[in-house]
């Protein structure tokens, strides 16, 4: 779901209430503080798996997940892993030119 401005200034003030501090913390706790996705226990963040009960959350309406399982989530970090694999596979492509140019094996 996807907040206009209007909303979405509402929605970063609830993200910064004492309620939401309440609930997201006892989300983090209820799963040992560790990312529900990758078992990451550090740059956690919650994840509304709905908005319906914006305000009214129950645990099972959150997940727990670190910054990078969270982009995921959201389908962020897509693009962001492709281009990284990109570089990686141009990269290696550029290493193997060099030792064959220079006569080097692996």
């Amino acid at each position: 779901m996807r907040f206009n401005n209007k909303k979405q200034s509402g929605y970063e003030k609830y993200l910064n209430s004492d309620h939401w501090m309440f609930i997201s913390r006892m989300k983090r706790r209820a799963v040992d503080n560790k990312c529900e996705r990758c078992g990451m226990p550090r740059n956690l963040q919650v994840h509304h798996l709905n908005y319906d009960c914006l305000g009214r959350e129950r645990l099972e309406d959150l997940k727990v997940l670190c910054r990078q399982c969270h982009k995921r989530e959201h389908g962020i970090s897509k693009l962001t892993d492709e281009l990284t694999h990109n570089k990686k596979s141009i990269l290696s492509e550029i290493v193997d030119r060099a030792k064959r140019n220079r006569g080097i094996s692996d």
